[in-house]
């Protein structure tokens, strides 16, 4: 509910700061590809190696090409925003290049220490420019949440207890996004991929084991995947 109040008051606001813009302009429109209300989930987990990541946002032009690389402009919705501004950093002004309709903006964004318990939350907005009008309100803004709170991923179900990575634990997946390269989602219904992903886990825990350094759990036992293949 208090998610939804939030978009509502996104989405008065946005449509306020465009009541003036006319019906016909000499100039392109420029959106968002998203819609407002599909934000984006954006975790550090993929990054375990990592105090920075970039995350890229499409925008769209409707309109023609152009012969000349034209600039538009996205800003921050402090009001709707509760990541600290030392935990991003967003360019001052963004180039299309010429004949070109469609573009990515690159945000980075920053790990930061209370992540690891809560999100955050950064609301961007497109701004109007010498270049470009704004388009349609519920593709003028984008929510990005922010987080690294580990927990257990709706992917690891009974099946995977059972029949892969054996009981969930945060120290058991925290291993094993590292051991994937920072893969945090599986298709667990294929299983070549799951497979691949409890191998590589198992190996590293025997491997470990062999040099007589198991890796334990929070409670002290001996970490172990439910996978007996090889």
């Amino acid at each position: 509910m208090k998610y939804l109040i939030g978009l509502l008051f996104l989405w008065g606001m946005i449509a306020c700061s465009t009541d003036e813009i006319k019906t016909y302009s000499d100039r392109d429109y420029i959106l968002f590809t998203k819609y407002v209300q599909d934000s984006t989930n954006f975790s550090f987990l993929s990054y375990p190696n990592s105090n920075k990541a970039e995350l890229k946002l499409e925008v769209r032009v409707i309109g023609m090409p152009s012969d000349r690389d034209r600039e538009y402009k996205i800003s921050v919705m402090d009001a709707v925003t509760d990541a600290p501004a030392d935990s991003y950093e967003l360019p001052s002004k963004f180039v299309l290049k010429a004949k070109e309709v469609v573009d990515s903006c690159t945000v980075v964004l920053k790990k930061t220490a209370e992540l690891s318990t809560r999100s955050r939350r950064l609301t961007l907005r497109l701004e109007e420019t010498a270049d470009f009008a704004l388009g349609q309100t519920d593709r003028l803004a984008a929510i990005i949440n922010i987080s690294n709170v580990i927990s257990k991923p709706q992917w690891w179900n009974a099946i995977v207890d059972k029949t892969w990575l054996g009981e969930y634990s945060d120290l058991k997946y925290e291993l094993f996004i590292k051991l994937n390269n920072g893969k945090v989602d599986v298709d667990v219904t294929n299983t070549n991929e799951i497979r691949t992903c409890t191998l590589k886990l198992k190996n590293y825990l025997k491997q470990m084991k062999d040099n007589n350094q198991p890796v334990l759990e929070a409670d002290g036992r001996e970490m172990i995947v439910a996978y007996i293949g090889g």
